[in-house]
């Protein structure tokens, strides 16, 4: 009943946040702007301006897999290269329309109705398939500089997220050749920036052009990732590629990689289950940049039946992830039955952290 009440609270508080709107982004005052006082220096405060527009296709499309919070997050992360957090404000996208997803996500048999358009033209194949859609959408962050009480856009970053799929919008049975992908990525970053150039409040703004490779829930629910950046300014900047991989911890894909990391979850996994009076489900996730660990996200589920069951446990999933992992930010989620009943956190270099939700 507790958590119940909690999560109205927090619901409460978000569409109390919502109100006052402003017409135009010149309005607005630092009212609307949250801090990052309780994150660390890697986040930007958010000015709120008017709700993106795509928000509801985002959500229906990425809601049910890691791509929705990597997208965006990881999009942040490859900005501050460019704009710093300490002198640059992030908000919502605010400057691609539906008009302009129209243009850019949309084909025809004739080519000159969407010249514009990233997907591959009717008529030609990519990596086998006829006529595939190449382009589920385009992800825009925008980064302001303040000026008194005004915000002026100084930068954009947006996200083409390649999500290959049929002509019929199915997905396709196996994921295609990541260097396929990446070749028509590359052609997509200059498209986009050239579209860019035809609107009046974008054009000549500093973009910072990036290519994500969705995660294709037929084979996994974490394989999507970021692959290409490009900062334009003036001009098309060079494409890097970009090494990032999601592994699962336990399996033969993540012990390849890296054996090391594999060795020490399996002890934690062992000595969790020998813990537990009844079953533990134990899964890991790994994010890796560069063929090294970056972090890793634990599910922990128990079955317990008393409250000195459960702290027993939390504390001793924190014990192990003290004994067995360094080097990396981890957070260990802790489900009995269908409830989250606590969250455990490790930052690199420092001890692990219960926090039980009651």
């Amino acid at each position: 009943m507790m958590k119940k009440i909690a999560a109205l609270l927090v619901i409460s508080l978000l569409l109390t946040g919502c109100h006052d709107v402003k017409e135009t982004v010149e309005s607005q005052t630092a009212n609307d702007v949250s801090t990052t006082d309780s994150l660390d220096d890697s986040f930007y405060r958010v000015v709120n301006f008017n709700t993106n527009l795509n928000r509801d296709n985002y959500y229906t499309s990425f809601g049910q897999t890691s791509d929705f919070q990597t997208i965006g997050r990881e999009l942040q992360i490859l900005s501050t290269a460019h704009f710093s957090t300490a002198d640059y404000y992030m908000s919502e996208g605010q400057y691609l329309k539906n008009e302009d997803m129209n243009k850019l996500l949309r084909r025809s048999s004739d080519p000159k109705e969407y010249p514009h358009t990233l997907q591959v033209q009717r008529g030609e194949a990519i990596g086998g398939v006829d006529n595939p859609i190449m382009v589920s959408t385009v992800h825009e962050q925008d980064y302001y500089r303040k000026e008194g009480d005004k915000y002026e856009l100084k930068g954009i970053s947006l996200a083409i997220v390649l999500d290959p799929r049929d002509e019929n919008n199915n997905r396709l049975s196996t994921s295609m050749d990541e260097q396929i992908v990446a070749d028509f990525g590359r052609q997509s970053i200059s498209k986009l920036y050239d579209y860019l150039q035809t609107k009046k409040d974008l054009k000549d703004i500093p973009a910072n052009i990036c290519v994500y490779y969705a995660t294709n829930t037929n084979e996994s629910d974490i394989n999507g990732r970021y692959i290409l950046k490009s900062f334009c300014e003036n001009s098309v900047g060079s494409i890097d590629t970009l090494n990032y991989h999601n592994y699962m911890f336990s399996s033969e894909e993540a012990t390849a990689v890296d054996e090391e990391t594999a060795s020490q979850f399996e002890i934690f996994k062992s000595n969790m289950k020998k813990a537990a009076t009844e079953a533990v489900g134990v899964i890991g996730y790994g994010r890796y940049k560069d063929g090294t660990i970056q972090s890793m996200n634990i599910k922990l589920n128990v079955n317990v039946k008393t409250y000195e069951e459960l702290i027993y446990l939390v504390s001793t999933a924190a014990d192990e992830i003290d004994n067995q992992f360094t080097g990396f930010d981890i957070k260990v989620l802790v489900h009995s039955q269908d409830d989250l009943e606590a969250i455990i956190i490790k930052e690199q270099g420092e001890k692990a952290k219960s926090s039980l939700l009651y």
